[in-house]
């Protein structure tokens, strides 16, 4: 690809030591920006699918375990985009100390601590999505455990009389079966 026919107007190819620094610091800033713009997307996806998916796809959402990974993805990049909120400011003061440093690329270094503060805040959103759809997902989860639960308890009322009838005729028989010696019922006489 020919830079300078100027396909690439928005990225311009660096011409001094600071438009390399600032293009480095750019990059790093747009590919963190895509891996925040990736997580929002799945995000959105994951709860198209549990609104249209039900009890499949929560269930599959659980046995998965998703979430957890996705809560260590945000931490790391919260540490790495929190690492850039630090370094980059002391980058800039350093940088507009130097009088080769060009003033609009000191601009541009500003711009891009802007950035990283708007994706630190956008990453805390998405977590707060991430803890409340997990907390949407355990809540669920319990739901069913109490609904299978009650289930059982229905059924052990209803099965309960049964078993205390038909246990007491069964251990009887089996008295008579292997203790045939032994009269349960006298004879009248």
């Amino acid at each position: 690809m020919n830079h300078a026919d100027g396909a690439h107007t928005d990225n311009p190819v660096p011409r001094t030591v600071s438009n390399l620094l600032v293009h480095v610091l750019g990059t790093h800033v747009d590919h963190v920006h895509d891996i925040v713009t990736r997580l929002e997307m799945e995000i959105d996806n994951i709860e198209l699918h549990i609104d249209k998916g039900g009890h499949f796809m929560r269930k599959l959402l659980l046995d998965g375990r998703r979430f957890p990974k996705m809560h260590l993805d945000l931490q790391r990049l919260l540490q790495v985009v929190s690492h850039g909120e630090q370094v980059f400011p002391r980058v800039k003061d350093r940088c507009a100390s130097k009088s080769w440093f060009a003033t609009e690329d000191i601009a541009a270094l500003e711009d891009l601590i802007g950035r990283l503060r708007r994706l630190k805040e956008n990453l805390g959103f998405i977590t707060n999505r991430v803890t409340t759809l997990q907390a949407s997902l355990d809540s669920w989860q319990s739901e069913q455990i109490n609904k299978s639960l009650y289930y059982l308890s229905f059924l052990s009322i209803v099965f309960l009389p049964l078993s205390i009838v038909t246990g007491g005729k069964l251990s009887m028989l089996v008295i008579v079966v292997n203790f045939p010696f032994i009269r349960l019922f006298p004879a009248h006489g």
